[in-house]
Formats: structure tokens, C-alpha cells, sequence
């Protein structure tokens, strides 16, 4: 939007980053009310960028920290061009039904003859009130149009209808229409009723024109602005409420009036919220990757019961909290598929947390497989809380929960089961729901081709175990991050293995310290203001000291061409934040191998 990369834009102020004085001034005062009311502010705004000109919905959130103060300000936006302009559209069309209404060639001409209690019409007006040809023209009695109006629009037509008669006010009002197809229509009437010379009311003549297309093109906006509200309400629910119990966890682990189980507890539920953190952000992440046609599936033959042995430990801490019973039916011979293991395994484990999470405690979860036609079928049926017959269609829909309610909510952001249909869709397959209804159980179905050459099995490399040298020689190791929370934690982690750790938060700072320690492993963040990790790694790899070190970037990005960059820049390995240790083992070895060879 800025035509700026991330590490160039961390730091800038909205004059910076290419705002227009006024912009900038503006988003400068409406931070300053947010801090002073402690209200969320949301407007939109036009604003010249990359993409050329367009308009952006913004909210700022402020974040209120334990002294009831704004410790900080969280803030979105999006996109909202197309938006604005299909509502500039909706009043266009607007203006032009009035004018229409006004004109003699409108979208319909009607006509009541009150004395005889004759309604006549053209043809279009006449299809709208279900009458054919021959009855819009030689008329029929008003009651018969009036029966196909909306049982709950009918008392305040008619209301209309009296008032025009008696007090002789124009007639203009909206109102919904019932077809013989089932569906209703939206139309806009106006007219004016005739009178006699003797005073008494003759004929009511009028105009109307179908507002169904624009009837739905507002609802369908209010609905996604519902919608969107909505989940930002979500998401700063869910990314609160997992800070709670971590701060609790730290003034446990601080405190000497607690037990060493307590303790060991305490770190244990740190793990978890982490971990549901970590989630949530990779869900955000990817559904951003898929809604932009930017997110890639590495495919390539894998088995089924891999796939659905990946999914299922990610889950199994959640099923054994609620004490669920999960079935998983065994397949006589292995079943091979073309895709991408960690997106299929992310397909079931969403799948398969949403049953264990809608189910009451000491549930029953059952997956079955069944193959034909070349197709693989795989069914993950609960008996939970199952899914009203009206919502059924809109599961997969982004930001859609069942319930809808923060109060009632089980956790998400409403975006798991959308991921599910565009991952299954990557892989050719498809995705259906199946419930009877509240409290009966929800079955989802899972298909996706059977690859019809089974492939070879290849023998799994052995993971690294103990790759941390136990001699007293130790593995120098150099961390730049600006985040020194981040990196000093990472260096204790480091030091406890036997390793000889520094920790520096900035390029100059890094290139400083390689006067005096020769680093075998450089772990560089990427987003460091001043000189990012890019510049700091071409910068150090001219040093020939640093000849044999491995370097590794640690980022929040992990797109290819994040880590083509990488490559570029000199790096041996590209980490996505937070780190996993499992991830930096084998690399932490590959450094050990290279010092004992110099």
C-alpha cells in the first residue's frame, strides 16, 4: 500500500510512509482522542498508494493495560473501494428510480379504477403482481394483486392506500412482493389518486419500478460489514484472553509461595496459550496468503494415515481434556495422495479440533474412510452440538460462527473451516457438512483423489539427537534482534546447551562485537531498524573469519520470495518467528560439524 517493504516502513511516522500533511495530522489527533477517551475510532479514508487511489476503512482499538491507562493502540484496515463504490452505485440508482418514477416510460404503469374496483397494468408491472397478460390488461379486482404482497407489508400498504383516498396525498412506498417461484421481490410505488367533480375519489393511477437488485446489494453490504465487525471484536477477544493466564503463569513463577508441581504447571499452561497464539496468527496469515492467490502447496505422494496421524497429535491434548472418545477407522491397504502434508494435515486437524470443541465432554468422534473411483472419501462425524439447518451453508464462510456470540463462543476467529475448503479445493478435492440439527451431531466429508501409481517408500532421515556437544569446548553464537526479550531468551535456551552466546539489538552493534568473537552460528532478525538482517548478513559475510559460520535469518515472513531473498543475502537457512527448537536443532548440529572441521 505504501510501496515500502516492512523493514522500511517500522519506525516512520504517517508523514513518512508518504501520507498528505493533512492525513497524517489527522490520524496523529485521532490517536491522541483515543488515548485521552479510551474509545475505539473507525472511519474511512481516501489515500494515494501503491495501488493508486483508493478508499481504506481504518479502526484504532486502544489496549488497556492492568492500570485502567492505554498502554498501547491496535489498529486494521482494509480496502473498501469497491465497497464505496457499490454504495455511491445504490444511491445512483436511487436517484435514477425517482427519476423514472417520475417519467412516463417507468419501469411499470398501474391503474385503479375505484369505482368499479378494476386494477389494470402493463405488462412488466402486471409479470410482478403474478398476473398474465390478458388480466394486466383487462384488469382484475384489487384484491387479487394485493394477495401477493408480504403478509408483513400488506397492513401498511393498505394503511398508504387510505390515506391517499381520504387526505389526497401522493402515495409513495416500498414494499415486498411474493412470486409463485417462491422468492419475493422488492418494488417502489408511487401515484396520486383522481377525483371526480363531484369530490369523490375516481381512479388511482401510479408508477413502480423493481429496487429487488438494490434491495440486495445493501443488505449483502450491511451483512459484511456485520460480519467484519464482528470478527474484529473476535480477534481482540482471542488475542487477549490467552494473556491472562500467562501473566498469572509469570507471578507464579516469580513467587517462592508456590510448589514445584504449581510451577511445573505454570509453564505448562504458558506453553498452551502460546501455542493457540501461534495458531491464530498462522491462521490469519494463511487466509490473507489464499484470499491474495499468494499461499503455494509443495506436493508430492503422501500417505492418508500420515496425514491423519500428523492431524490428530496436533489435536490430541484437547481430546484428552475432554475426555472424548476418537475412532479412527483402519484401512486395509494404504491410501497415497497427491498434496501437500502440513495443509491436508491442517485440513483434519481443523476438522477434527471443531468436533472436540463442539462436543461436550466424554464425547464420541469417529473418522471414517472409504475409497471409489478413484476417490477417497474421509468422514468426521461427532455427536456434539451439531449445526441449525439455516446455517449449514454459511459454515464455510469467513468469519462465520455458529453461534455468533462472544459469550457462547468456543474459541477461533471463524476462519478455520474457510481454510478448510480453499486447502481442500488446492488439492482438487471437495468439502461438504452434514447435521440434523441442534444437539445431533455434525458430519464433515473430506474427498480428494487417490493417486493411482503407489509410490516407493523411502526410508525417513533419523532426527538429530543430542547435537549440542558435551566436551568443554562450546559453539560460539552471535544473536542480533532488536527484540532483546526475544533474544536473550533464545541466548539462556542457547547457553544451557553449551553454547557461548552474545546477544546484540542492531547491525552496527553485531559488526562491533565480530572484532573480538568469532561467531561458528549468526542467528540475524531481518526487521532491525537502521541496517536490516539483509544488509547485516552481505555486510558480515565479507568478513573471512566468518568464513565456515552457518547464518540463519529469523523473520515473520516465510513467503518464497522472502526466502529467495534470504538466499540472496548470504543467509543458510530462513526460520519463520517464533522459532521452534526443533527447527534450530538440526542447524545448531550442521555448525558443530562445520567447527570441527576448521
Amino acid at each position: 500500500m505504501w510501496g515500502l517493504s516492512w523493514d522500511e516502513a517500522i519506525g516512520k511516522t504517517c508523514l513518512e510512509l508518504g501520507y498528505e500533511p493533512w492525513h497524517a495530522d489527522m490520524h496523529m489527533k485521532e490517536i491522541r482522542q483515543v488515548i485521552e477517551t479510551k474509545q475505539p475510532i473507525r472511519s474511512d479514508v481516501p489515500f494515494t498508494g501503491t495501488h493508486g487511489r483508493r478508499i481504506y476503512d481504518y479502526i484504532f482499538v486502544p489496549v488497556i493495560g492492568e492500570d485502567g491507562n492505554v498502554e498501547a493502540i491496535a489498529g486494521s484496515t482494509r480496502d473498501v473501494t469497491e465497497r464505496k463504490h457499490a454504495e455511491e452505485m445504490a444511491k445512483r440508482a436511487e436517484s435514477r428510480r425517482r427519476l423514472a418514477l417520475e417519467a412516463s416510460h417507468s419501469f411499470g404503469i398501474w391503474d385503479w379504477d375505484i369505482k368499479q374496483n378494476l386494477f389494470t397494468a402493463d405488462e412488466r408491472l402486471g409479470e410482478l403482481f403474478n398476473l398474465s397478460s390478458d388480466e394486466a390488461e383487462n384488469g382484475v379486482a384489487i384484491e387479487v394483486p394485493k394477495q401477493y404482497i408480504h403478509p408483513d407489508d400488506l397492513a401498511a400498504c393498505e394503511a398508504a392506500i387510505c390515506e391517499s383516498i381520504n387526505n389526497r396525498t401522493p402515495f409513495d412506498e416500498e414494499y415486498r412482493i411474493l412470486q409463485k417461484d417462491g422468492t419475493v421481490r422488492w418494488a417502489s410505488f408511487r401515484g396520486r389518486v383522481i377525483y371526480n367533480s363531484s369530490g369523490e375519489p375516481e381512479r388511482f393511477p401510479g408508477v413502480g419500478v423493481d429496487t429487488t437488485r438494490e434491495r440486495n446489494a445493501i443488505d449483502a453490504l450491511q451483512e459484511a460489514d456485520r460480519r467484519k465487525d464482528e470478527f474484529l471484536a473476535t480477534l481482540a477477544h482471542e488475542l487477549r484472553n490467552p494473556l491472562a493466564p500467562i501473566r498469572n503463569a509469570l507471578e507464579i513463577l516469580q513467587s517462592d509461595d508456590y510448589s514445584q508441581n504449581q510451577k511445573s504447571e505454570a509453564f505448562g499452561r504458558v506453553e498452551r496459550q502460546v501455542t493457540q497464539m501461534i495458531r491464530l496468527v498462522d491462521d490469519l496469515m494463511d487466509v490473507s496468503r489464499i484470499t491474495r492467490g499468494k499461499i503455494r502447496i509443495h506436493r508430492k505422494p503422501v500417505n492418508l494415515c500420515e496425514i491423519l496421524g500428523t492431524a490428530i497429535e496436533t489435536i490430541q491434548p484437547l481430546i484428552d481434556e475432554k475426555q472424548h472418545t476418537l475412532l479412527v477407522e483402519k484401512v486395509a491397504e494404504p491410501v497415497w495422495v497427491n498434496g501437500d502434508l502440513i495443509r491436508l494435515s491442517q485440513i483434519f486437524s481443523n476438522i477434527i479440533n471443531n468436533a472436540a470443541k463442539y462436543t461436550p465432554p466424554g464425547g464420541n468422534i469417529e473418522v471414517c474412510i472409504s475409497t471409489c473411483d478413484g476417490k477417497v472419501t474421509i468422514a468426521v462425524k461427532d455427536n456434539g452440538e451439531g449445526i441449525p439447518a439455516d446455517k449449514l451453508k454459511s459454515v464455510f464462510d469467513m468469519f462465520t460462527q455458529v453461534d455468533g456470540a462472544l459469550e457462547r463462543s468456543q474459541g477461533g476467529l471463524g476462519i478455520g473451516l474457510t481454510l478448510v475448503k480453499k486447502l481442500t479445493e488446492l488439492h482438487d478435492g471437495t468439502v461438504n457438512v452434514q447435521s440434523d440439527g441442534v444437539d445431533k451431531g455434525t458430519t464433515f466429508i473430506v474427498t480428494l483423489p487417490v493417486l493411482s501409481k503407489v509410490p516407493k517408500l523411502a526410508s525417513k532421515p533419523e532426527k538429530a539427537h543430542d547435537v549440542i556437544d558435551a566436551t568443554a569446548e562450546k559453539l560460539n553464537v552471535l544473536i542480533a534482534d532488536d527484540n532483546q526479550d526475544a533474544a536473550i531468551t533464545m541466548g539462556w535456551i542457547l547457553e544451557a546447551k553449551g553454547c557461548q552466546v552474545q546477544v546484540v539489538e542492531d547491525g552496527p552493534s553485531a559488526l562491533k562485537a565480530v572484532a573480538s568473537f568469532t561467531p561458528d552460528l549468526v542467528l540475524l532478525d531481518i526487521g532491525m531498524p537502521g541496517m536490516n538482517g539483509y544488509e547485516l548478513c552481505t555486510a558480515l559475510r565479507q568478513n573471512r573469519a566468518l568464513a565456515d559460520a552457518v547464518f540463519v535469518a529469523q523473520t515473520g515472513w516465510g513467503q518464497p520470495s522472502h526466502i529467495q531473498r534470504s538466499k540472496e543475502a548470504g543467509f543458510d537457512h530462513h526460520l519463520v518467528k517464533p522459532l521452534d527448537l526443533s527447527d534450530l536443532e538440526p542447524i545448531v548440529a550442521e555448525a558443530w560439524r562445520a567447527k570441527r572441521k576448521q
